[in-house]
């Protein structure tokens, strides 16, 4: 994926080609996985940290980044994300 492109654009590009938003998972996926894991630990944390991606992908229209990076939104969905496991819990 083109460094050029921040990840607001990734975002609005992968509402014409969804294959866009794998940028954004390159670019957020390590810091997405570390903070999922400090959260609930090693046994669930591959399962939680990829319904992140697939909500945000599922959510991504309605995003309107407030920053540079995707990050603070990607972890603000891992919040819900983990609030949800631990209600199933």
């Amino acid at each position: 994926m083109e460094q050029s492109i921040d990840d607001a654009g990734l975002v609005r590009r992968s509402l014409a080609e969804p294959a866009a938003f794998a940028g954004l998972y390159e670019r957020h996926s390590s810091a997405v996985h570390r903070y999922v894991a400090r959260r609930v630990g090693m046994a669930v944390v591959q399962d939680l940290a990829a319904e992140v991606f697939v909500r945000a992908f599922r959510d991504r229209e309605r995003c309107r980044l407030a920053h540079d990076s995707a990050l603070p939104w990607l972890l603000g969905v891992a919040n819900h994300v983990i609030a949800d496991q631990r209600r199933v819990e």
